[in-house]
């Protein structure tokens, strides 16, 4: 109780909605008045970070729940439709994606992600995006207000290669300057977009970042030439390949060095399906981390604050489509 009209409630859960009742004491009698629900602020979020949108609530409408750590906004004012918004007409896993739309091509929309804990320039932002028109695109950056497109920092321009089909991007937030500002995707306006996203993740910058745009169509019976980009100044990979199925680091595959692109494997088997796995050269060989292992025991978080996440090996059969295409010698 209190004898104050002003009371602080301490040790709320983040993100939550609570009711408060507030009664008069008045002698034996409590006076109950009405209920006011209100709902604590969110907590900026740790990293790694992950968001499918299965628990959403699927729908367009400007009174269905929307989570409250993440922020929309679009400059086309519709008392029915709030934009972007959660959609099950396409969706790279579950049942669910965010559908980025503005409402028309006058208009932009602003989707936000929650705040983290580390500095927005340290973060690397992976999802995976669809589109049904070549034409269609959005942008990621980074927003100090969700509100205003006018303090939005863009860092790249997303435009899956294919229609139709999921693609993966990874993109790094390393070129923002700011010193504060939240990750966002934008639908600008000027043109009609309409692009579905799923599967966002936030986590450090890698120290090698994944190999990207992978061609395998020169092919032979017996060999297959690869090509591929790298967003990094790596000038070695680590290429390994094997039966289709087979796990990279088992010693079921076959690995080799490429000191160029674009790389030629040979003696392959005709008429049979491989899968190729790829990573860079850089940073810290895993082999030497795992040396440290007695003290990444004793203190828990110190490798993940040393260090970026960890980098597997990368199918580069999984292409910029996000769909798996395997090397099929003829």
């Amino acid at each position: 109780s209190t004898t104050d009209t002003f009371y602080t409630i301490n040790n709320l859960t983040p993100n939550t909605e609570y009711d408060v009742r507030i009664a008069s004491i008045c002698g034996s009698e409590t006076l109950y008045g009405a209920t006011r629900s209100t709902y604590t602020l969110c907590a900026p979020y740790t990293i790694p970070f992950a968001e499918d949108f299965e628990t959403w609530v699927a729908s367009s409408s400007t009174t269905a729940e929307f989570d409250r750590c993440w922020e929309r906004y679009s400059s086309y004012e519709n008392q029915w439709t709030a934009y972007p918004y959660i959609s099950t007409s396409y969706r790279h896993s579950g049942s669910k994606s965010m559908y980025m739309t503005s409402g028309g091509s006058t208009y932009h929309a602003i989707l936000t992600l929650p705040e983290f804990t580390v500095p927005v320039d340290s973060l690397e932002l992976s999802f995976y995006a669809y589109k049904t028109s070549s034409s269609y695109q959005i942008l990621v950056g980074v927003v100090t207000d969700p509100t205003d497109i006018n303090t939005f920092v863009p860092i790249d321009t997303i435009s899956p290669s294919t229609t139709s089909v999921w693609e993966l991007f990874e993109i790094s937030m390393g070129a923002y300057t700011g010193t504060n500002g939240r990750i966002a995707f934008v639908d600008p306006a000027g043109s009609s977009n309409y692009v579905y996203i799923d599967d966002v993740s936030v986590d450090y910058i890698p120290t090698c970042p994944h190999v990207r745009n992978i061609d395998d169509s020169v092919t032979t019976a017996t060999t297959s030439i690869i090509n591929w980009t790298d967003p990094s100044t790596a000038t070695a990979w680590e290429i390994e390949y094997g039966p289709e199925g087979f796990t990279p680091g088992t010693g079921a595959g076959i690995t080799e060095i490429a000191l160029s692109r674009p790389h030629t494997l040979m003696n392959l088997t005709p008429a049979t399906k491989y899968d190729i796995y790829a990573t860079m050269f850089g940073g810290i060989p895993n082999s030497e981390i795992a040396e440290l292992g007695k003290y990444w025991e004793a203190f828990p978080t110190l490798q993940e604050k040393v260090f970026a996440s960890e980098q597997e090996f990368v199918n580069i059969g999984i292409r910029l489509n996000g769909q798996v295409r395997q090397c099929k010698v003829i």
